[in-house]
């Protein structure tokens, strides 16, 4: 379905069973998200799943200013994996796990996914947060070991 790219209103009520979004909200504000989050409640049927990949940089910023000039240029400020909670909450919407971690092989855990659903659906759950240090390192082992055995084959 086409839309104007900043609003879901194309998209009925009910119709939707999964919402996927990586990298393109990872610069967007608090705001954003939670007017993303109003939107999509109604449109996801009872048992539907949405997975957002956002920004957790508010929760390392206002510390160092050169970590702030760091984050500032690839993800949002305002956003962290609590303030997701909380606008989930808002929106009425379950955040019912939640993935913290870096893309760089640094220490610096500026991203998050987060999985929502709906208060009820067969997918609703207390929630389960992970904070992973090592994802970045994880992924370019298991590329390497991947490419490994790719090259023995």
């Amino acid at each position: 379905m086409l839309t104007d790219g900043v609003s879901l209103s194309g998209i009925p009520e009910g119709s939707l069973d999964f919402v996927f979004s990586v990298f393109s909200l990872v610069h967007a504000d608090r705001e954003t998200l939670q007017a993303a989050l109003h939107q999509i409640k109604p449109r996801l049927r009872a048992n539907g799943v949405v997975f957002l990949h956002h920004s957790n940089a508010a929760a390392l910023a206002g510390g160092d200013p050169a970590v702030d000039r760091k984050l500032g240029r690839y993800r949002s400020l305002s956003v962290s994996a609590d303030t997701m909670r909380t606008a989930s909450r808002a929106s009425g919407l379950r955040c019912i796990a939640q993935e913290i971690f870096g893309w760089d092989t640094d220490t610096l855990r500026s991203d998050c996914f987060s999985v929502l659903t709906l208060p009820g659906s067969c997918w609703d759950q207390p929630i389960l947060v992970t904070d992973n240090p090592t994802f970045c390192t994880d992924a370019i082992e298991a590329r390497r070991r991947y490419q490994e055995k790719s090259d023995q084959s």
